[in-house]
């Protein structure tokens, strides 16, 4: 039996609604990838769209902006990328570090800790929330040494746990961690201060020497470096390169009580005594001074007894 007619018109009939649906899926796919390919605008006020590999395009152009301190404009282009990839782990540390600077602690932790749902074991995460932790006066060590332990960990992550664990007296801990350090990448005064003070510490003054020349190269403007450098110096009997030393340090840090003091000792030690002298007035006119300075007293009744002598 044929099929009416009619029956048949009706079944070769297209819906209108269906028809639209493959033009309404183009248009879509259209926007999506016209949104991918677009790149950050140069203003810092927010982000537009992000090209392909989005999270290190948006981390390049939110690092300067971090570095810069412009943290309003790094957390709003990175907040806006999280909201359209919730699941990233690569942009949400610099987030958090970017909303640790700007005191926005709160969000920060929130944003470590959605890290770590999804990386318990991400060496920065963990770092980040040890510093957290650490900032609100928690116990935030144990959680320290797990970052510096992970497979991902950082040589700036051995130097900060080096000298934590100096600061609390593990020495021997501090050094490993330190010379970890040295061994990634980090020869400079962050970690050849520290180690150089270990050695003149441990009476080690050759070695302490070496180890804070070189870090003077990398931190010429370190006073503290320079103190500890006369210092190993004059403990080793190299007194008259420790007072090289101090001409040097002082030409930089002419108000530097420490170093003037030191100067002035040495110059006593090789009898020039007006030399020493002259330290001491540059201390006592030096910012910071206070007139109970036994240091001064001290060194000013050994020029006096030391004239006095035949």
């Amino acid at each position: 039996m044929s099929e009416s007619p009619v029956r048949k018109n009706k079944s070769q009939q297209v819906n209108p609604k269906s028809s639209y649906l493959p033009f309404v899926a183009v248009v879509l796919v259209a926007v999506i990838l016209a949104m991918l390919i677009l790149v950050t605008r140069d203003d810092p006020s927010g982000p537009e769209v992000f090209g392909s590999d989005l999270s290190q395009k948006v981390l390049s152009k939110a690092r300067p902006l971090v570095a810069q301190q412009q943290y309003a404009g790094a957390i709003a282009l990175m907040e806006a990328y999280v909201k359209s990839s919730p699941d990233d782990t690569a942009v949400r540390p610099l987030l958090a570090e970017a909303q640790m600077e700007a005191g926005l602690t709160e969000q920060a932790e929130h944003t470590v800790d959605d890290v770590l749902v999804r990386a318990p074991l991400m060496a920065r995460a963990l770092w980040l929330k040890a510093l957290l932790v650490e900032r609100r006066g928690g116990e935030a060590m144990s959680m320290f040494s797990k970052a510096a332990e992970g497979p991902d960990a950082s040589a700036e992550m051995w130097v900060g746990f080096g000298l934590r664990l100096l600061s609390g007296g593990d020495t021997s801990q501090a050094r490993l961690w330190l010379d970890r350090a040295r061994e990634g990448g980090i020869e400079d005064a962050r970690t050849l201060g520290p180690l150089g003070q270990l050695a003149l510490n441990e009476m080690r003054y050759d070695a302490a020497e070496e180890l804070l020349s070189k870090a003077l190269k990398t931190a010429p403007d370190n006073a503290r470096i320079w103190a500890m450098l006369a210092e190993a110096q004059i403990k080793a009997g190299k007194v008259a390169q420790a007072a090289r030393t101090l001409d040097q340090a002082i030409e930089q840090h002419p108000t530097e009580i420490v170093l003037l003091l030191q100067a002035a000792t040495v110059a006593c030690d090789l009898k020039r005594y007006d030399q020493a002298r002259s330290y001491l007035e540059l201390a006592e006119r030096a910012p910071g001074y206070s007139p109970d300075e036994s240091r001064v007293r001290a060194i000013a009744g050994r020029i006096s007894t030391e004239e006095s002598q035949p």
